[in-house]
């Protein structure tokens, strides 16, 4: 699971915390060019503000890599494939 991937669970599985609030405005910068107010990532107890800082690594590599690709804030689950008998 990529830093992206469980910034968009801890999202939603905080809800109305502190927490889940600044993750939310962190995806919502991400996907709709919002600002940001730094302040509220120095009020992250330090595992979450590290997670907040990889998640941004790994949106501007795909950037970089993939152009300007949004990040989906509501990922659907990768269907299972069954292999196709030849």
């Amino acid at each position: 699971m990529t830093k992206l991937e469980l910034l968009i669970l801890q999202s939603r599985s905080l809800g109305d915390t502190s927490r889940g609030i600044t993750f939310r405005a962190v995806l919502r910068a991400l996907t709709e060019n919002a600002s940001l107010d730094l302040a509220h990532l120095y009020d992250l107890p330090y595992d979450d503000f590290e997670l907040v800082i990889e998640a941004f690594r790994e949106w501007r590599l795909q950037r970089y890599v993939y152009g300007a690709v949004a990040v989906d804030p509501h990922p659907r689950p990768v269907e299972k494939q069954t292999a196709v008998p030849a």
